[in-house]
């Protein structure tokens, strides 16, 4: 089992390239020299036959329990991040901010052009997400973004 599947917040069974540990790590400093390498922003991690994984270094930027995600997501968006990407089931970066209440994050990535109301395959839209977990201001400020 990979170090990653010893994160406190979930396992990981697909491939996973260093700038997805390392944006899941919040180390900015890493990500960026990943990013010098020559490395691709959107570089996709494995993924399942059951459609988990295909995520983007964004993606798990903008997820778990780990504060302080909101410097390297700003990284990645500089450097070209495709803001709407679908990953896994259809989550983008904001569902995955919006269910962990990451409102710095979920802030910054619709004030960066992110969608407001994409829908995943499973869950609906960040906002449902974020208002199954509890997570109100959230919720209120994507309801004051939709037109």
């Amino acid at each position: 089992m990979s170090e990653e599947a010893n994160l406190p917040w979930g396992t990981v069974d697909t491939r996973f390239e260093d700038i997805h540990s390392f944006a899941r790590r919040r180390d900015v400093d890493a990500v960026r020299g990943e990013l010098a390498r020559g490395v691709a922003v959107d570089v996709l991690n494995g993924k399942h036959p059951n459609g988990d994984g295909g995520n983007t270094a964004l993606w798990f930027a903008a997820q778990g329990p780990a504060p302080d995600g909101l410097p390297v997501v700003e990284l990645l968006v500089a450097a070209g991040a495709d803001i709407n990407r679908a990953c896994e089931h259809g989550y983008t970066a904001l569902h995955m901010a919006a269910q962990w209440g990451h409102l710095d994050v979920v802030r910054f990535l619709v004030d960066s052009g992110a969608h407001p109301r994409p829908v995943s395959d499973r869950d609906g839209t960040p906002a449902d997400m974020a208002r199954r977990r509890g997570h109100q201001r959230i919720v209120e400020f994507l309801d004051s973004r939709v037109e």
